[in-house]
C-alpha cells in the first residue's frame, strides 16, 4: 500500500502564520482528495508522483474556491481585524488557485490545466444557479443537499476519464458518498450559528416549515441568535442532520462491503472513511 501524503504536501501552501493569525481557512477536503489519489493509483495508469500532483492541485483549487466562498460581502463598515481577515481570504484564495497553474505548468501537464479549468467553469455555473434559486426561495432543503453534493464533486469529476475504466463508476459512487458526508458534517457544524446558517440547509429547513411571519423575519435577517436556537430546536434541525450523517455512513460502509472486491483498494477506502465514523459516534 502506497502511503498517502497529499494532505502533508499541501501544508507547504496552506500553513502560513499570517493567514492563521488573522483569518480562518476552510477545512481541507481530505476525504475527496484521498479518494481521487487512491483511484488514480489503480491500474498503474499514472505514476505515484503524477497521482500526488493531480490530487494536490485539485485540493489547492478547491481550497481557493472555498476560501473565496467564506468572504463576507456585506457592505457595513468593518473593524481593522475584520477587514484584514477579508483581505487575507481574498489573497489566500487567489494564492491557492495560482499554485494550481504553476505546479501543473512546471511539470508539463498542460492538459490537466484545461481539465480543471473546465471543472471550475462548470462548478461556478452550478453555484450561480443554486444561489439564484435560493434567493428566489425556489429551493427546498433536500434539493439544496443534492445540488451542494454536485458542487463538491465537480472538480474531482474532472479526472474521471483518467481513472481505470473498470473503476470509474465505483469512483463516482464513492465520490458522491464522501461529498455528501463532507457536506452534512459542515452543515451540522454551522447549524447553531444564525449567521453561518444563512444560505445553508438549516435556514432552508426552518424556512420551509415555518409560518409566513417567521419566514419574513428570516428573509430580512431579523432573527436573533436566541430566536434562531429556539427555531432549530423546535424543528430538530441538528437531529435531522445527525440522522442523515448516520444513514450516509452506513450507506458508504455497505458500498464498501458489496462493491469493492480488490483487497488493497478495500483497505485504502476503509482508512479513508474512518474519520466519518468519528462524526457519527460524536452525534
Amino acid at each position: 500500500m502506497i502511503s498517502y501524503r497529499v494532505a502533508n504536501l499541501a501544508k507547504k501552501y496552506t500553513d502560513y502564520d499570517m493567514i492563521q493569525r488573522h483569518t480562518e481557512l476552510p477545512t481541507f477536503p481530505n476525504g475527496r482528495v484521498q479518494l481521487l489519489y487512491t483511484f488514480l493509483n489503480q491500474g498503474q495508469r499514472h505514476s505515484v508522483e503524477d497521482s500526488e500532483l493531480f490530487s494536490l492541485v485539485t485540493a489547492l483549487v478547491q481550497m481557493g474556491l472555498d476560501t473565496h466562498e467564506m468572504i463576507d460581502v456585506q457592505e457595513e463598515d468593518l473593524g481593522e481585524q475584520d477587514m484584514r481577515s477579508r483581505q487575507l481570504k481574498v489573497l489566500g484564495g487567489d494564492f491557492f488557485s495560482s499554485r494550481f497553474y504553476q505546479l501543473l505548468a512546471q511539470s508539463g501537464h498542460i492538459s490537466v490545466i484545461a481539465l480543471l479549468s473546465d471543472g471550475i467553469c462548470r462548478l461556478n455555473e452550478r453555484k450561480m444557479s443554486l444561489y439564484d434559486r435560493m434567493k428566489k426561495h425556489k429551493l427546498s432543503s433536500e434539493e439544496y443537499v443534492q445540488e451542494s453534493v454536485q458542487l463538491k464533486k465537480q472538480l474531482f469529476l474532472s479526472f474521471q476519464n483518467m481513472i481505470a475504466e473498470q473503476q470509474a463508476e465505483l469512483y463516482d459512487q464513492f465520490l458522491t458518498s464522501v461529498s455528501l458526508l463532507d457536506l452534512l458534517v459542515e452543515e451540522r457544524e454551522a447549524a447553531s450559528d444564525v449567521e453561518r446558517s444563512k444560505s445553508r440547509f438549516a435556514y432552508l429547513h426552518v424556512y420551509e416549515n415555518e409560518s409566513s411571519d417567521v419566514r419574513s423575519a428570516l428573509a430580512k435577517g431579523k432573527v436573533t441568535p436566541s430566536e434562531w436556537n429556539e427555531l432549530i430546536n423546535k424543528h430538530k434541525t441538528i437531529e435531522v442532520l445527525t440522522k442523515k450523517i448516520d444513514q450516509s455512513v452506513l450507506l458508504v460502509q455497505g458500498l464498501l462491503e458489496s462493491q469493492v472486491q480488490d483487497h488493497v483498494l478495500c483497505e485504502e477506502l476503509k482508512t479513508l472513511i474512518e474519520p466519518y465514523f468519528i462524526h457519527r459516534a460524536s452525534a
